[in-house]
């Protein structure tokens, strides 16, 4: 070792700032944090030879979930090392709980740290402790290395997991991007845009309030120019906006993001479709729909491929009925065969409302059981009662009176009323045949449902229907 070295060793422990040659061994310190101590007895000796050329000894090496870290000493100081961020997802998870809270002692610290912190807490004192009786007459240093877990990394992931998520029906990660506005915001963060798109779809499980309020902030800085949401989704926002029967709204938003030049998927032209459909504009509908199989296939993307499908789907489906469920079909096993969920899972309440208008009600009732298994697994509370007004149709035209206004209960929504006009159709023939008092108690019953007793209750009128229609071919 030479002289520089020992003098790199020796650093001073009386200052108020650090030293040079205490920024060294830090550094050092905070590096030797990723040797992997816990795989075994080797690697707990590679850290022991490491630390001794530092001329520190290991106290206490520790080591819980994905928190780890030793205690180390010598005669003048110890030193608390923490290992940073790792490829171990359990560590990004850590670095996405980023929003700062005070603790019982009054500091501020970020939730994931103070949870991650909790782990090895008792460890960390314990290893304090075995620095001997005159801890008290050295200096304690605590090294730290953040490889990552910064805003951009928790970004990142905050935005594309609760994508990813969307895509297969696992709304979870939504809480996610929910959680990183707030810093976001306050940084002016460039994918602050991306993470309000997300944290609106929050509206799936009946959280309406804070989907429009997402909505209306991510158009503000979408529109200010601020940030930009990858592959045009920022259409998605068009969703928040038919949940709330605000069609026009909906339409308009599609439309500015077509024009912006930067739909490379075709979801806002999608969107744009969907709702012109949802606002009966079947001809603008259709007319849209020019071109848009061929430039989703162009992305050789099946996600795209089968929100097209169901878009053309939705805007054929009064023109032009066969090749409305042609398109839907088609959509459905695209979806199925990429494991695309949440595509599957919409296409199969769409082709469900096109078998129930012009085809096999017996498809439509697989498929509407379908739909409701993937809503009610995920949690969207919503989208399962919107399900219920093709169910509710379907079961009227069975003359299953009863449980079709219960059915027409559950499907009680804005959306519903604006987005099926078959319904209305339903509820006014429930009102003659079953008498105005009749069907409102019915209703009611199923107005008041929670998403798991509307399930129970539609399996079980699914059932009954497939059986007595099974007893008719017969």
């Amino acid at each position: 070792m030479t002289d520089n070295t020992s003098q790199l060793l020796n650093p001073p422990v009386n200052r108020a700032a650090y030293s040079d040659r205490s920024a060294w061994i830090m550094a050092r310190c905070s590096e030797l944090a990723y040797v992997p101590f816990e795989q075994g007895e080797s690697m707990k000796q590679q850290l022991r030879d490491s630390l001794m050329e530092l001329r520190l000894e290991v106290c206490a090496p520790f080591e819980r979930g994905a928190t780890a870290g030793y205690v180390a000493k010598n005669q003048r100081y110890a030193v608390l090392a923490f290992r940073g961020t790792t490829k171990d997802f359990r560590n990004i998870l850590t670095d996405i709980e980023i929003r700062f809270y005070r603790d019982r002692t009054g500091a501020k610290t970020a939730r994931g740290f103070t949870e991650a912190f909790g782990l090895v807490e008792d460890d960390v004192t314990l290893g304090l402790r075995h620095t001997g009786p005159i801890i008290g007459h050295r200096q304690r240093h605590v090294a730290i290395h953040a490889e990552g877990g910064n805003l951009d990394d928790a970004a990142t992931i905050a935005t594309y997991a609760p994508f990813l998520g969307f895509c297969i029906d696992n709304y979870e990660p939504i809480a996610w991007a929910e959680e990183l506005i707030e810093p976001a915001c306050n940084a002016d963060h460039p994918r602050l845009a991306f993470l309000y798109v997300m944290a609106s779809q929050c509206i799936l499980s009946g959280r309406v309030e804070a989907a429009v309020r997402y909505c209306d902030a991510g158009m503000a800085v979408i529109e200010s120019g601020r940030g930009e949401v990858p592959f045009g989704i920022e259409g998605m926002l068009f969703n928040i906006y038919l949940y709330t029967a605000q069609t026009e709204r909906a339409v308009d938003w599609c439309r500015s993001r077509v024009q912006s030049g930067r739909d490379t998927h075709s979801w806002s032209r999608v969107g744009l479709i969907l709702s012109l459909a949802v606002a009966q504009s079947y001809e603008e509908a259709i007319a849209a729909t020019a071109g848009l199989i061929e430039a989703a296939e162009a992305t050789r993307n099946p996600w795209a491929l089968s929100f097209a499908l169901l878009a053309v789907g939705a805007a054929h489906l009064h023109a032009d009925p066969v090749g409305a469920l042609e398109a839907g079909r088609r959509g459905l096993q695209v979806a199925e065969d990429s494991g695309n969920r949440a595509a599957g899972t919409t296409l199969a309440t769409v082709v469900a409302r096109m078998e129930g208008e012009y085809g096999d009600w017996l498809r439509a009732l697989h498929y509407i059981a379908v739909a409701i298994h993937n809503y009610h697994d995920s949690g969207n509370s919503a989208s399962m009662r919107i399900l219920m007004a093709t169910l509710a149709t379907i079961l009227d035209r069975m003359g299953r009176y009863e449980p079709a206004a219960t059915v027409a209960g559950c499907a009680a929504s804005p959306f519903a009323v604006v987005n099926y006009p078959e319904l209305v159709t339903a509820t006014a023939h429930l009102r003659t045949v079953l008498g105005d008092e009749d069907y409102e108690s019915l209703a009611r019953k199923g107005e008041t449902m929670t998403t798991a007793e509307i399930a129970t209750y539609a399996y079980d009128q699914i059932d009954r229907a497939r059986a007595a229609l099974n007893a008719v071919s017969k």
